[in-house]
């Protein structure tokens, strides 16, 4: 069962439609934003089936909403679950670009994993956010940087997180679409972060792993 299948809270139908009334915004106009067949979002205001990340920017886009509203209001988060963007300046990050002086000082894993290829990188872990998933500190990862607009439910990912200043924090968490989520040892310290394109960015895919026996 996904993540975010556990946050699903119902569908507040009045409030899209007062919202798209005051707005005078028609779902015509709204399954063009979204480049959309228009009996999809019939089906989503009725309950028949989840909202989608492009029908939450186009209706947020119409509705001058921020998009954490439209998926609140649909049922796919709960409020409280929806964590602040944290001071990006004051972060640590959950992973570094792990340097070499030259592609010769690359182990066999690392080429073997095709991080000598532009776009593919090392990274190295700073913390424990997904631990649970098996990701620990000073673990390596492989992150694919050309596979961040194809990110799917369930791939570890690294994100960047951006504050009002413009600064970012960079995060290793797991994808559950629209949303990203950490994993870490305590539940109680798990957090939610809505992919929004913006604020919050997915720049790759964790492709591969490994551990150092030293």
């Amino acid at each position: 069962m996904s993540v975010v299948s556990a946050y699903l809270t119902g569908m507040d139908r009045t409030w899209f439609d007062e919202r798209m009334r005051q707005n005078n915004v028609t779902s015509a106009d709204v399954a063009r934003a979204a480049d959309k067949a228009r009996t999809g979002l019939s089906n989503i205001l009725s309950g028949k089936q989840r909202m989608t990340t492009p029908w939450a920017e186009a209706l947020a886009s119409l509705l001058n909403e921020p998009i954490t509203e439209i998926f609140v209001r649909a049922g796919v988060l709960r409020r409280e679950e929806v964590s602040p963007q944290p001071l990006a300046g004051m972060s640590e990050p959950d992973v570094v670009p792990f340097q070499h002086s030259n592609t010769a000082d690359m182990n066999s894993l690392e080429k073997l994993f095709g991080a000598d290829r532009p776009g593919i990188d090392v990274w190295q872990v700073r913390s424990n956010g997904l631990a649970a998933m098996g990701y620990l500190r000073d673990d390596f990862v492989v992150v694919d940087s050309h596979a961040s607009e194809r990110a799917r439910m369930g791939d570890a990912v690294i994100a960047q997180i951006y504050d009002r200043n413009g600064d970012a924090a960079t995060v290793l968490r797991r994808f559950e679409p629209p949303v990203l989520i950490d994993f870490s040892p305590d539940p109680t310290e798990r957090h939610v972060q809505l992919v929004d394109h913006d604020n919050v960015v997915i720049r790759g895919v964790v492709t591969a792993s490994w551990r150092s026996r030293t």
